[in-house]
């Protein structure tokens, strides 16, 4: 009876690892964390990489097409391109033959805090940042830091994070704790 019932939990746990499909995560990327609309179809950043899905193209990009990494948490399109950012704030364009990716910074890598998923925002040549401490402005163009901003007024955004960001014209709503 202890063979039988050994035998029988070897086996379980073996069709098990031969029965899932492990390549799942590659071909179909979860969670989905962020959305742009692009063109007439949308882009999406996930936890495999960003998958581009319009009525002719649908392509699902990874760490290996430049990304450099595997979880992204934001994306923004807009005139100037596409723009993805990971999850410490490394920022890649899409290019231009839309067969890979190129990393435009890493400099914001190095402060080791994390960006709040699907809070980022192109608006012009500016790409709004929002980490869990901090707001952060980029601009795409001349591909350099133009500010960051740790205090709004009298509030610490250590103390009181953002949450999330609205853009209207030249206006910047944030919400906060």
């Amino acid at each position: 009876m202890k063979f039988l019932r050994t035998f029988l939990l070897s086996l379980s746990l073996v069709v098990q690892c031969f029965a899932a499909d492990g390549w799942r995560v590659f071909s179909t990327p979860f969670p989905i964390y962020s959305a742009a609309k692009y063109g007439n179809g949308v882009v999406y950043a996930t936890g495999g990489g960003v998958r581009i899905k319009t009525p002719t193209f649908d392509r699902v990009y990874t760490a290996n097409n430049g990304l450099e990494t595997a979880s992204l948490l934001s994306v923004a399109a807009g005139p100037r391109g596409v723009y993805a950012v990971s999850e410490y704030g490394m920022i890649a364009s899409l290019r231009g033959d839309m067969e890979g990716w190129m990393v435009i910074s890493r400099s914001y890598v190095a402060n080791g805090r994390k960006i709040i998923a699907d809070a980022s925002r192109l608006v012009g040549d500016v790409l709004v940042l929002v980490f869990e401490d901090r707001i952060a402005f980029f601009d795409v163009a001349k591909e350099k830091s133009i500010l960051t901003i740790s205090r709004i007024a009298d509030i610490s955004l250590a103390v009181y994070p953002p949450k999330f960001i609205s853009i209207h014209g030249d206006e910047l709503y944030v919400s906060i704790g």
